[in-house]
C-alpha cells in the first residue's frame, strides 16, 4: 500500500504536474529505505503543499524533511468531516431496527507492529476483541441497549478486511444477547460513504476502531469513543479536544470503555454541544485553508 500510494505521486512529479496533498496521516515508517523514498519525494518542488491530517504526521514530517520542503506542510483535518454536511436521510436507507439505545460498533485486526513476538501479538488481539465483545454485553445488561455490528472496511486484501473479526464479536454475543438486540451488517464490497453516514446516524453511541467511524459520528453530533491502534487516532481527537474519549488499543479493557460510557450518558447534553462545535471548527478550517490554497494556486496560475 505505501508503494501505491508513493507511485502515484511519483508518477506525477515525473509529469511535473502540480501536487497538493490533501489531509492524511504521514509514518510511523519503520523501513529506513521507505524512509528515504517518502523524504525524496515529498521535497520533489512539484510536490506544492502538504497538508498533514493531525499534530503527529504533521511532527513526523517536520523532523523528515528539509526546512524549505517542512515549510510546505500544514496542519487540516479529515476531508470526512465535510460528508455529512451533504447528507440527505432521502438516499437508500440501512435499516437498523433494533430496540433503543444502539451501540454501533466498528473493529479491525492489528497487528501491533512494535511488539516483536507473535504469540503476544495474538494475545494482544485476543484481548482487544474480548474487550469489545464485554463492553458490549455490558451495554445491553446496563442501559438495555441493541448492539450493531459494522464491518465499515471490506479490503483490500484480508488485513484491511474487518468482517472476519467483526463475526467473530457477533458469534460470541448472540450466545449471549437476544437475536433483537444484536446485529451484524452484512455490507456489499463497495458502497457509498454516504451509505455509511447512514447507518452511523442512527447510533446513539459509537465505538469505534476505524478512526472514519469516529469521524463521521462526530460530524453527525453522536458521542464516540474510539479505540486508537495509531497515535493517529489519538492526536486527531487531542486537536480536536475530545481526547478523553480515546483508549489506546494495547492498553484497552472492557472495564475501561463501559467507564466511558457511563461518563457519556451521564454527560450526554454537554458532550453533544461540545462536539458540534468541535466538528463545525474541523469543517471551516478545512474550507477556509484549502480554499485558501486553491484561490492562490489558481490566481498564481492565471497571472503567470
Amino acid at each position: 500500500m505505501f508503494l501505491q500510494n508513493l507511485f502515484s505521486v511519483k508518477a506525477a512529479a515525473a509529469c511535473r504536474k502540480p501536487i497538493l496533498l490533501f489531509p492524511q496521516s504521514f509514518g510511523p515508517v519503520i523501513n529506513p529505505l521507505a524512509t528515504r523514498m517518502l523524504k525524496r519525494l515529498l521535497e520533489n518542488p512539484n510536490v506544492l503543499k502538504i497538508y498533514a491530517r493531525e499534530p503527529t504526521s504533521r511532527t513526523f514530517l517536520q523532523q523528515l524533511l528539509d526546512r524549505p520542503a517542512a515549510q510546505k506542510t500544514e496542519l487540516c483535518p479529515d476531508l470526512a468531516f465535510l460528508l455529512a454536511k451533504d447528507y440527505s436521510p432521502g438516499q437508500k436507507s440501512w435499516p437498523l431496527d433494533l430496540p433503543k439505545p444502539v451501540l454501533v460498533l466498528t473493529a479491525r485486526r492489528w497487528n501491533f507492529p512494535d511488539v516483536k513476538s507473535r504469540r503476544d501479538r495474538r494475545q494482544m488481539q485476543h484481548r482487544y476483541l474480548s474487550a469489545l465483545e464485554e463492553a458490549s454485553l455490558e451495554f445491553h445488561r446496563k442501559w438495555k441497549g441493541s448492539i450493531a455490528i459494522v464491518p465499515q472496511a471490506r479490503g483490500p486484501g484480508f488485513f484491511e478486511d474487518d468482517r472476519n473479526d467483526s463475526q467473530d464479536i457477533w458469534r460470541r454475543l448472540r450466545r449471549l444477547i437476544p437475536a433483537p438486540s444484536l446485529l451484524y451488517l452484512d455490507l456489499p464490497p463497495v458502497m457509498s460513504p454516504l451509505d455509511m453516514v447512514d447507518i452511523f446516524s442512527r447510533a446513539d453511541l459509537i465505538l469505534a476502531t476505524r478512526f472514519h467511524s469516529a469521524i463521521l459520528g462526530l460530524t453527525l453530533g453522536i458521542p464516540v469513543i474510539s479505540i486508537a491502534y495509531q497515535a493517529k487516532s489519538r492526536s486527531s481527537l487531542d486537536w480536536l479536544e475530545l481526547d478523553d474519549w480515546s483508549l489506546d488499543m494495547a492498553e484497552t479493557s472492557g472495564e475501561k470503555i463501559v467507564r466511558l460510557m457511563e461518563r457519556i450518558f451521564a454527560e450526554r447534553d454537554h458532550l453533544r454541544k461540545k462536539i458540534k462545535s468541535r466538528t463545525a471548527w474541523a469543517q471551516s478550517t478545512i474550507e477556509a485553508r484549502l480554499g485558501t490554497f486553491l484561490e492562490n494556486f489558481h490566481e498564481a496560475r492565471r497571472a503567470g
